[in-house]
């Protein structure tokens, strides 16, 4: 079994826009705190509780608008921080700053400002400078206080200029807290993991990893769960020598070096079990695994149409040449003859946000050592761009890769020449070998379709993303999935409802619809265009005449593989990021679900959404309040806002209650902890809701009510007893005394029962005027939380 490795290039990355893209892998360096005191701070959704000191923090810039995604500037800041927690629980976080180099393109950050909330809206404060470069005056490294608001999230939003962008980027500096639980963590210990492997029938690996100052002693590796008729032989022969194979190269590596766990060999006759083990200890460990077990190619494939999953991969910087990621599989179409012979059919993707380059031409694929054309077609667009391959793969045998090589293209690069670590480059344009992987265990046999009569027909639809992924494209929202489907003379038409759809929480709208017969793009029929619910063209700030109901013709090509190549244009989108608006998709219709009806089907209709005319934002809540309502309940209230229908409030920046009046109260919190609310208000645009700003942010602590109806009288000789009212939640009370009015209390008995709502001071002088208070108290964890005082009451002591 040949095994896909990532393996280091020499080749830099092509492009400052491919570098800002790239992902930067955290190195998850020792945790180091200089502990202050014992109380610690919560961090970071999974609330890290961090004391007082100083930590080496992995960080992570993330797109702003998708915090799982890369952002495109992620390689403008250093791998880890420095974090630094006080013992009040405020934390500063230092960042160094990267410069970018290739190709002779440098670029920097600067300007680089935090964002004070969980959002992009918020105000933005400067870092404060602590180094630049001598020579260009760039920051290197920068330091600022983490926003108490964002202590809830996994880090925060930033702003940067990035120079050779020529622009202002926002993103997400995610701060993996979580990382660093336990900073006492001693450098010796022991590890597991359990993988399960699905291939020879299947069974478990159990990999235990001892480690002692940092440095992997042993490796003990059990199998279990064997299954299939070559459970014998993977228990017995392949595991042993997988075993053997890695434990060796394993032990003394550093647990913390990513590096030298990548390097470990796993290429033996037991591969699939070497590479499990291989990923076991490092997951075990916390390291990132890059190894991908590919399943074996089956010895001959039968006559027919097929779709098999793949990746086309540059050997150059690993960047995908099909998908917009290089981690993402495509599904191509692969046809066998009666004879065997295999032609492999895919999609050529380019100018993507992760692969910011052009395929300008297929130079062929390798028979052997030698380079071919033989049996290739290959589709371009008007602009001379690949987008579809069709080659023939060789061998006497399926294989699990092929290769070929492509002429790519990199706009930012259009003023470079010469040659580069023996790479010819002629004004951004240059020739690179791909690797071309299969992935046999996706292989499945297209069945060919039904012909459908002259008649009216429902088919289920969805419109997919044109990468080949078979992942549904954002404008799958904007259509019904009952499509009407018109056979005439042998033709087929195809009639699509639309509707708005969200982005980001606004509405937006389709526009520009066309289906692509062969290379070119043709218009669809506009039957009609969107209105709002009083008849009136729906009209906003990025157009209208939005087409609501378009017909089209389906092509051959379109009808043999269930798929209508189209472009659409969202408005909104192209608003938000420019360059965006116009997307390639793919209506996939399931023409097996095709059920005969007639024009009036209701199911055409049945997802359809008619929208409101457009409803101004109310105004944002004022006057908002937060206090203590009990020991755990905050009352939070505001002032009406006219015409609102509704207001949500927000605790710590989650929402969590709707609700109809201007008020509201939270339970179940805990005594002596302070929260942060705000409030907005809404109005109802039918279904969908139109928001206010949020409010100011105010904060409460739920607290023991004051005690009340405190009593005291000469009860009994030189004594006094003072009685109160059970306050709620307290788990006792402290009694205070003084001997003169205004005089300095004195603690005299702590009752450690809430429901002891008495007590009797004894031993106390006659004729002397005594004066005392109360105050509740709860037991919350190690801390004591105490109530206001009560009220002052006096005795003589007569008797």
């Amino acid at each position: 079994m040949r095994i896909k490795t990532n393996l280091k290039r020499k080749f830099m990355p092509f492009a400052m826009a491919v570098v800002l893209s790239a992902t930067s892998m955290p190195m998850y360096m020792t945790q180091t705190a200089i502990v202050k005191a014992a109380t610690a701070s919560s961090f970071g959704t999974e609330a890290t509780e961090l004391k007082a000191g100083t930590y080496t923090v992995p960080l992570a810039l993330k797109n702003a608008s998708d915090i799982t995604k890369a952002s495109m500037a992620a390689g403008a800041i250093g791998e880890n921080g420095i974090l630094t927690v006080d013992e009040s629980g405020k934390a500063t976080l230092e960042v160094t700053l990267q410069e970018l180099k290739v190709m002779g393109i440098t670029g920097a950050a600067g300007d680089f400002q935090v964002y004070q909330g969980n959002d992009t809206k918020s105000e933005k404060q400067a870092a404060q400078i602590l180094t630049k470069d001598e020579t260009t005056g760039n920051p290197t490294k920068v330091k600022f206080e983490i926003p108490d608001i964002t202590k809830t999230a996994d880090g925060v939003y930033v702003s940067m200029y990035i120079d050779a962008m020529k622009n202002n980027v926002n993103a997400f500096l995610k701060i993996d807290y979580a990382s660093l639980g336990g900073n006492n963590s001693s450098s010796d210990g022991v590890k597991e993991k359990t993988i399960s492997i699905s291939q020879f029938g299947g069974y478990d690996i159990k990999t235990v990893v001892t480690y002692k100052d940092d440095k992997v002693t042993d490796l003990a590796v059990t199998g279990e769960n064997f299954k299939g008729k070559f459970a014998k032989q993977n228990e017995n022969d392949y595991l042993p020598k997988a075993v053997n194979k890695i434990k060796d190269q394993v032990v003394g590596l550093n647990i913390k070096d990513q590096t030298a766990f990548d390097k470990v060999d796993t290429v033996s006759g037991a591969t699939t079990s070497a590479t499990a083990i291989k990923n076991a200890a490092m997951e075990a460990l916390g390291l990132t695994p890059k190894q991908e077990i590919l399943a074996e190619a089956p010895e001959t494939v039968k006559a027919g149409t097929y779709e098999i999953q793949m990746k086309n991969v540059t050997d150059i910087v690993d960047h995908s040449l099909s998908a917009a990621d290089h981690d993402k599989k495509v599904i191509a179409t692969l046809k066998v003859d009666e004879n065997g012979k295999m032609t492999l059919s895919y999609p050529v993707i380019s100018n993507t946000v992760t692969e910011p380059l052009e395929v300008l031409g297929f130079n062929g694929y390798y028979n052997g050592s030698a380079l071919t054309k033989d049996g290739v077609e290959v589709t371009s667009d008007d602009d001379g761009i690949v987008t579809n391959v069709n080659m023939p793969l060789t061998g006497a045998k399926p294989q699990q890769t092929y290769k070929a090589n492509f002429k790519l293209y990199v706009p930012s690069m259009a003023n470079l020449n010469g040659t580069y670590d023996e790479i010819e480059i002629n004004n951004g344009k240059f020739n690179s070998d791909a690797t071309i992987t299969l992935y046999w265990d996706t292989l499945k046999e297209v069945k060919d379709q039904t012909v459908l009569a002259d008649g009216i027909y429902k088919v289920d639809a969805k419109m997919l993303r044109a990468d080949g992924t078979g992942s549904t494209s954002m404008t799958d929202k904007a259509i019904t999935h009952k499509v009407k489907l018109t056979v005439k003379d042998g033709k087929y038409y195809v009639t699509l409802n639309f509707k708005g759809i969200e982005v980001f929480g606004e509405k937006g709208y389709v526009n520009k619809v066309q289906y692509l017969d062969g290379d070119k793009a043709k218009d669809v029929t506009v039957n009609s265009v969107q209105k709002y619910t009083d008849g009136k063209v729906v009209k906003d700030d990025y157009g209208t005449n939005y087409p609501d109901l378009v017909t089209f013709p389906m092509t051959d090509e379109a009808v043999k593989y269930s798929v209508v190549p189209m472009q659409v244009y969202v408005a909104i989108m192209e608003n938000m990021t420019p360059g965006s608006g116009t997307q390639k998709v793919n209506l996939s219709l399931d023409l097996s679900s095709a059920v005969k009806t007639t024009a009036n089907d209701k199911d055409f209709n049945s997802e359809d959404v008619i929208e409101s005319a457009k409803v101004t934002a109310p105004q944002t809540p004022a006057g908002v309040k937060a206090a203590s309502a009990d020991h755990d309940k905050v009352k939070v209230t505001w002032n009406k806002v006219s015409q609102a229908a509704g207001y949500e409030v927000y605790q710590n920046s989650k929402k969590i209650a709707d609700v109809k009046t201007n008020s509201y109260t939270k339970t179940k919190l805990t005594t002596g902890t302070k929260y942060t609310y705000k409030v907005r208000a809404y109005k109802l645009n039918g279904t969908k809701k139109v928001y206010s700003g949020y409010s100011k942010n105010v904060t409460a602590t739920p607290n023991l009510s004051t005690v009340t109806s405190v009593k005291v009288k000469n009860s009994s000789k030189k004594s006094a007893k003072i009685t109160f009212k059970k306050v709620n939640g307290a788990s006792g009370y402290v009694i205070y005394r003084a001997t003169k009015k205004n005089g300095k209390d004195k603690a005299v008995s702590t009752l450690k029962k809430g429901t002891a709502v008495s007590y009797t001071n004894k031993k106390l002088k006659k004729k002397s005027t005594y004066y005392y208070k109360v105050r509740a108290y709860k037991k919350v964890g190690k801390k004591t939380v105490y109530g206001a005082y009560s009220k002052t009451v006096s005795v003589k002591i007569k008797k």
